[in-house]
């Protein structure tokens, strides 16, 4: 029995050494260029070849990035990388050329890259950007990604054209979603979800402007042409829109008020009247909080938020409290009190974290980091144990946006946690931050970061430490730091 008790250790033992004898392997250049451009990689098989005289290695190999899945890359003896498979990289290894041409292509932050490479050709990057596209009829969250690739050089190989309403008029890179836009399909009888009306509703609150009814038809035209089943018709429509700039709300407010706008119509102006940031949209977007579909209500309770019309707040305030609206609802009321300064609206947030969907847990996570603070952590921490591995994703994205702001012991703690996480992509998320905050350049490998936290509080951190329970109601972290004052230095 102790001898099969002992045999997983001398597998990861045996596993180890031929990752280092595959090392000791290679020449002195190619295990400098290997240890450059792969850091984190476990060589899991290595096969020395010979073409035309000259010695190369051909590498098999795994790292956190790519999860369980392997791939393979050829190396000349004399340093150069001559061949990878396609595979998922850290934004530190990618050129600068190929990261400023991303950033012409489009304003909106990668979220992954991917490289690869064809003997005697430059290497082709992908980088790959992503919006959440919230409150589909029916609910959850859709991800939309459009990808560039670039070749080493940094020139434009080729790349997705990006719907200009996704992408941030400003040049910061946006880490926030954008409302949905839906094809074109037949008007359907709105649900009958959510409340009938609300008491705070006043149709003589929206800005009255004179509007000429050239303009009027003009933007009716336009509202109509961004719902059109040809996607140029979209796009060029909502080019138009774009291009008026805050022009256009006074005519978008009055297409709003139209007896003939259907609700299709309406989640398009929304869209519109979001980007514009135009406090003008504040009364009619607390109108809309009372229409029949939950899409709009969702949207208009968004938009508040990002037109940053505080005077909209005591509406919003109705809506989140209220227990017959939807949860989805709910948590954009909630997250734009928030992000008006709301402390009322970030207590939502919380409590919606505890959620029984998981979409809904994931946003609320993900809001607690963006307008939260130190004072979230707990709640997040607390969710790196999610039952759901996205949920995790955003408890680390969350605690990256916190770090951002201020990066203090209690949440780089709670991400040194996370770096242990049985989710790969937990983990990989979680260093990725931590080099990011930190300025550290550790190696895609938990423990090469848990050893730099260890040696920074003054001991290396002993296993019964991370597999212990904590007690009931409180996050690892949250044991972790009450623990501390009663450890040995050398945690053992």
């Amino acid at each position: 029995m102790r001898a099969l008790w002992l045999l997983p250790s001398l597998l990861l033992l045996a596993a180890a050494a031929s990752a280092e004898d595959g090392l000791e392997k290679l020449s002195e250049a190619a295990r400098a260029t290997f240890q450059k451009s792969f850091p984190g990689a476990k060589i899991q098989k290595l096969k020395e070849k010979s073409k035309d005289g000259a010695t190369r290695y051909e590498l098999k190999l795994t790292d956190e990035l790519n999860g369980d899945k392997a791939y393979k890359v050829e190396l000349a003896a004399g340093g150069k990388v001559l061949k990878e498979d396609d595979h998922a990289i850290a934004e530190p290894q990618v050129p600068p050329k190929v990261i400023a041409e991303a950033k012409s292509w489009c304003r909106l932050a990668v979220k992954q890259w991917r490289v690869q490479r064809d003997e005697g050709k430059l290497a082709l990057y992908v980088a790959t950007v992503a919006q959440r596209q919230f409150m589909r009829e029916g609910g959850g969250e859709e991800i939309v990604a459009f990808n560039a690739t670039i070749s080493e050089d940094g020139k434009l190989v080729k790349g997705d054209q990006v719907p200009q309403h996704l992408v941030p008029k400003s040049s910061k890179l946006t880490e926030e979603g954008t409302p949905d836009v839906p094809e074109k399909t037949a008007e359907a009888a709105p649900k009958a979800t959510g409340p009938k009306a609300y008491p705070f509703i006043n149709r003589e609150a929206s800005a009255d402007e004179e509007i000429d009814t050239d303009v009027l038809r003009k933007v009716t035209k336009l509202v109509k042409g961004t719902l059109d089943a040809d996607e140029k018709v979209r796009e060029k429509a909502w080019a138009e829109i774009n291009d008026m700039g805050n022009l256009a709300v006074p005519g978008l407010l009055a297409v709003f008020k139209q007896a003939s706008t259907t609700s299709q119509m309406v989640s398009q102006i929304l869209i519109a009247l979001e980007d514009s940031k135009d406090p003008r949209a504040g009364p009619a977007l607390v109108e809309i909080l009372a229409d029949k579909s939950p899409v709009n209500r969702g949207n208009a309770a968004r938009a508040i938020g990002d037109t940053g019309f505080k005077k909209g707040l005591p509406a919003l305030e109705k809506v989140y409290e209220n227990d017959q609206e939807t949860e989805g609802v709910r948590l954009f009321a909630a997250s734009s009190a928030a992000k008006l300064g709301s402390t009322k609206g970030l207590h939502v947030i919380g409590k919606l974290a505890e959620s029984k969907d998981a979409e809904i847990r994931k946003r609320a996570v993900y809001f607690l980091g963006k307008y939260g603070g130190s004072n979230d952590i707990p709640a997040v921490a607390k969710l790196l144990a999610d039952a759901d591995t996205g949920v995790r994703e955003d408890a680390v994205e969350a605690l990256r946006l916190v770090a951002k702001q201020k990066a203090d012991d209690a949440v780089l703690g709670a991400l040194i946690e996370a770096v242990g996480n049985d989710h790969y992509k937990a983990r990989s998320a979680a260093m990725s931050a931590l080099r990011e905050v930190t300025g550290q350049q550790h190696p895609n490998e938990p423990k090469a970061w848990q050893d730099w936290w260890a040696a920074k509080h003054g001991g290396k951190l002993a296993p019964e430490e991370k597999s212990a329970a904590p007690e009931e109601g409180k996050s690892k972290t949250e044991a972790k730091l009450e623990q501390d004052g009663d450890k040995d230095d050398d945690g053992e």
